[in-house]
């Protein structure tokens, strides 16, 4: 049963890095290009992007090794705190929040 579940949350997030790197990263690129924001934010903001689409790969890979051999599940570790302290970005001292998880944030005004 356990198995099942580390193979479907490594599904979920293989699928995740291809939608966000793909899709994702086409739309991103081009509202960033569109931007008046300076050549070296732009890439920087970028590669931070592009930073969370191989954390999802690296989780999905992660998970399905632990899936198909439970004795790595210490390998698991890094991935669940990463999630973590993802899910822990949630609140700015401004008139936004920001509420999510898995690192992906829904900015929203109080």
């Amino acid at each position: 049963m356990e198995a099942s579940f580390l193979t479907a949350a490594a599904l979920i997030a293989l699928a995740g890095a291809v939608f966000h790197g793909v899709v994702g990263g086409k739309i991103y690129m081009g509202h960033i290009k569109a931007s008046e924001l300076m050549p070296l934010t732009q890439s920087l903001s970028l590669v931070s992007w592009q930073m969370f689409t191989v954390f999802l790969v690296v989780s999905g890979v992660i998970l399905l090794c632990v899936a198909m051999k439970p004795d790595l599940a210490l390998l698991a570790y890094p991935v669940l705190v990463g999630n973590v302290l993802g899910a822990e970005l949630v609140e700015e001292k401004t008139n936004y929040q920001y509420a999510g998880s898995h690192g992906v944030c829904f900015l929203y005004e109080i």
